[in-house]
């Protein structure tokens, strides 16, 4: 266990060593410095409730995905909770995905085992937003598209991503609805041993509890309506800092670039995660400016370091407020037996 540990730290360190050597190999930092310099910081605080507020809107769909125990969670515990796992993961990536319903739990009555099924259930869902977000973006912005990725035909790219929305719907479907993901454990899994057998069991079975809402129709719209808002309350702030920068080349850059960044920037993050995306984020901000709005690598390098900061800023602050508020009330990372 050490030693995977280790390896996936120093995976992480060289991903951030060489996005950091990318970004940087690119810039005039002075120039940089002065783009900086002469941001719009009012425009900018804008951001912070916003950025707030999206976070409070995630909560209030975490609860959905509990209906068992949502009246036993008060919406400020589960955004506390929210808050405390976004800033873990500035300093582990990932790690935030364990540690927030570690503290649901800790401070509600809410078992560990349902509040870790939730979450898995909860990235499957923006996961299968972000794959809806780039299929949109691939038809209603074809022009950006294009200039992306020249050699990819739109009917290629959407069958790349039409397959992967169907695959992930057609595996929860199969996992609420049905028992056959265990009977597939039992004849697949035949050549490992018990304990992966129960392992990939338990997954199931986690994957099911979080997601047993689903099993009731009328709350789908509710659920989607809550992901659109608050996927697009992640969009606002991008607008924000892009007109908050002065750029040597003005181009027209509307609520759908601001979206195009967002798809650009997630993905860049979840294939490549360092901690709190250091260096990715702004590598991945960067040369998408530079490719799709011809901004110059220090602009681009600039907006990517200004919306870093709003966003992973306001989740450091706002964590690390809601950890010592937590602690304050009791709060451990294991339950005195």
């Amino acid at each position: 266990m050490k030693y995977k540990k280790t390896l996936r730290i120093l995976i992480g360190v060289i991903i951030f060593g060489l996005a950091l050597w990318w970004v940087f190999s690119l810039t005039d930092l002075q120039s940089f410095a002065e783009i900086i310099e002469h941001a719009n910081l009012p425009l900018l605080s804008m951001c912070v409730p916003l950025i707030i507020v999206s976070h409070w809107l995630r909560a209030i769909r975490w609860k959905r995905l509990l209906p068992s125990y949502s009246k036993q969670i008060s919406t400020y515990r589960a955004f506390s909770a929210v808050m405390i796992g976004y800033a873990a993961n500035t300093v582990v990536p990932r790690s935030g995905e364990i540690i927030r319903p570690l503290v649901l739990s800790n401070r509600t009555a809410v078992p560990a085992s349902a509040a870790l099924s939730s979450v898995i259930m909860e990235r499957i869902l923006d996961v299968l937003t972000l794959l809806v977000a780039i299929g949109v973006i691939v038809v209603l912005q074809q022009g950006l598209f294009t200039r992306v990725f020249p050699n990819l035909s739109i009917a290629a790219a959407l069958s790349s991503v039409l397959f992967p929305i169907a695959l992930l719907i057609l595996l929860i479907a199969v996992i609420v609805f049905t028992n056959l993901g265990e009977r597939l454990v039992a004849i697949l899994g035949k050549p490992l041993s018990k304990k992966w057998q129960q392992k990939l069991i338990g997954i199931i079975h986690g994957i099911r509890e979080g997601s047993s809402l689903l099993r009731y129709p009328k709350v789908w719209p509710v659920l989607g309506l809550e992901s659109i808002l608050m996927w697009a309350l992640y969009i606002v702030p991008l607008l924000i800092v892009y007109h908050s920068i002065s750029f040597a080349t003005q181009v027209e850059f509307g609520f759908a670039d601001a979206a195009v960044m967002l798809v650009v920037i997630a993905v860049g993050v979840t294939i490549a995660p360092t901690p709190g995306a250091l260096g990715v984020y702004q590598g991945f901000a960067q040369a998408a400016m530079i490719t799709l709005y011809g901004a110059t690598p220090e602009e681009g390098l600039a907006f990517g370091v200004l919306a870093w900061v709003v966003n992973y800023g306001t989740a450091m602050v706002v964590g690390g407020l809601c950890l010592v508020d937590e602690t304050r009330h009791g709060f451990r990372l294991k339950k005195e037996s």
